[in-house]
């Protein structure tokens, strides 16, 4: 498992290129923590057994993680949770290598070390994020179909998440419908949640295409029900998520 795991990080050279960023990150950070720590002295106190030790620890963490392989452009909850993880795990490893082998270190390089890593890595991947999105942002689809989503829940929030990162993605979502009041009048993702009682005028004056149900929990009782309570409003296309 682990060479399968191996041989598919090196197998793509946007994942080398990944990785190689990563483990840069923590060069970058080992020179500027002994810079911040030492400053003008700093030459006199650079050791690189700082960044050995951690970066080899979090290679061996980072492909057990398979977290070469993972879009930075799709980077969510999980994947900064596991790159928090190899670093504390690093972390912990270097300074068990010290207390273990008795040789002179600073803790605060060690701290400066752990916390700019995780900073630099996070931040490579939120600036993926933001690029795909103003391409996308810049180069709208022309043809999607005007879209309510009711329901303003999980499902509901992927299609709008999705309509934001995907360019092929077939619907312009402009509002959500749901019947929580605590979430009428927020918005998501840029999309306002409005009430069930104002669908009827929004079909009109938004000149909605499609409507797409995205409630899964629904039986199938009630989901006839709100169907066809919905098609009575302007025969509009509906779409079941």
């Amino acid at each position: 498992m682990e060479s399968n795991v191996v041989k598919e990080l090196f197998s793509n050279k946007r994942n080398i290129v990944k990785m190689s960023l990563d483990i840069f990150s923590i060069f970058f950070s080992t020179v500027i923590a002994v810079i911040v720590r030492y400053e003008s002295d700093f030459v006199n106190h650079i050791n690189l057994s700082y960044f050995f030790v951690y970066a080899s620890v979090f290679f061996i963490f980072y492909i057990w993680n398979k977290l070469g392989a993972k879009s930075w452009r799709y980077t969510n909850f999980s994947d900064v949770i596991k790159i928090i993880l190899v670093n504390m795990i690093s972390f912990i490893a270097l300074l068990s290598y010290y207390s273990l082998f008795k040789e002179s270190f600073s803790r605060s390089v060690i701290f400066l070390i752990f916390f700019l890593s995780i900073i630099i890595q996070l931040g490579n991947r939120l600036v993926f994020r933001l690029e795909r999105n103003y391409v996308i942002h810049r180069n709208p689809m022309i043809n999607r179909k005007k879209t309510i989503v009711y329901g303003a829940g999980e499902a509901g929030v992927n299609l709008s998440r999705e309509a934001l990162q995907n360019n092929n993605f077939p619907y312009d979502i402009v509002a959500f419908v749901d019947d929580d009041k605590k979430k009428i009048g927020t918005y998501i993702n840029e999309i306002k949640v409005i009430p069930y009682s104002t669908l009827s005028k929004k079909l009109s004056d938004l000149n909605i295409d499609t409507i797409i149900i995205a409630m899964p929990y629904l039986n199938k009782e009630e989901l006839n029900t709100l169907i066809s309570k919905t098609k009575l409003m302007d025969n509009k296309s509906i779409n079941i998520k």
